[in-house]
């Protein structure tokens, strides 16, 4: 995402992204699930439905449909001064990442990109985050080993 200037008299962040304004605005209804849904795995499953679209910019009522989310809300959040702070927030913690990110998706874990974590986490994301754990590991993590095992 390109960054980043207030512009007009309401001083609204304007973004530019690699793919386009309907990427921005994806972004930003992508970004509003985040902070408004307050559960990790509804905007996860919010994000990779609308993702999966062929226009994702213009799936986000359909996604939120299927999953029982306000549509309203979000969009209202999307096209409102709430979700340009929200991506500007994001857009900031884009720009801090050391090193900075070349493409996406650009995956960080614990705050540290490496090739080695890239690559492990586009194999098999689930096992990548099973061995790096260091709380107590949920049971379907030993599932995962018992089956390397078998």
């Amino acid at each position: 995402m390109g960054i980043l200037r207030l512009k007009g008299k309401e001083k609204k962040w304007i973004f530019t992204c690699q793919h386009g304004p309907e990427e921005c605005y994806a972004n930003v209804v992508q970004t509003c699930s985040i902070f408004l849904l307050n559960d990790t795995s509804l905007a996860l499953n919010f994000i990779k439905c609308m993702s999966a679209d062929e226009k994702p910019w213009l799936a986000g009522e359909k996604c939120a449909r299927s999953l029982l989310l306000d549509w309203k809300v979000i969009s209202t959040c999307s096209n409102g001064t709430r979700g340009n702070e929200y991506e500007y927030l994001m857009a900031k913690k884009t720009r801090a990442l050391d090193p900075p990110h070349k493409y996406s998706p650009w995956i960080t874990l614990n705050g540290v990109h490496t090739e080695d974590i890239q690559d492990k986490a586009e194999t098999n994301l689930f096992q990548l985050i099973c061995d790096t754990y260091t709380g107590k590991k949920p049971s379907s993590c030993n599932t995962i080993r018992n089956e390397k095992n078998v």
